[in-house]
């Protein structure tokens, strides 16, 4: 192959990334609205609502000194585990607050 019909090739590829890019990003922002997963042929687009973090502290700064002390390791650095202090507390999951982040589609062919 010379170098014009591998220039050519080259930006036949471009052309056709762009426009399967286009596409990708077209069917991500309709799962993101539709806010499941979807699936055609062998093409699949994974909808996820996105990773809760939630804050423990903000509850577990409540509990008795006593479960605080329980969960608080001290090493070179001391740690608080404020999960385990709000799970000891039986404090339910819906009263935590948390953060949760974007939620996402992936394509991919299965």
């Amino acid at each position: 192959m010379d170098r014009t019909a591998l220039a050519k090739y080259m930006l036949q590829w471009e052309e056709t990334q762009n426009k399967a890019d286009e596409l990708r990003v077209a069917i991500q922002d309709a799962v993101l609205e539709l806010k499941e997963t979807q699936q055609a042929g062998n093409v699949r687009a994974v909808y996820s609502e996105g990773r809760k973090t939630y804050s423990y502290e903000d509850v577990g700064s409540d509990a008795s000194p006593d479960i605080v002390e329980k969960h608080t390791k001290t090493t070179t650095t001391t740690r608080t585990d404020w999960r385990k202090i709000v799970e000891e507390m039986n404090v339910p999951k819906d009263v935590i607050p948390f953060s949760q982040g974007k939620p996402s589609a992936k394509l991919k062919i299965v």
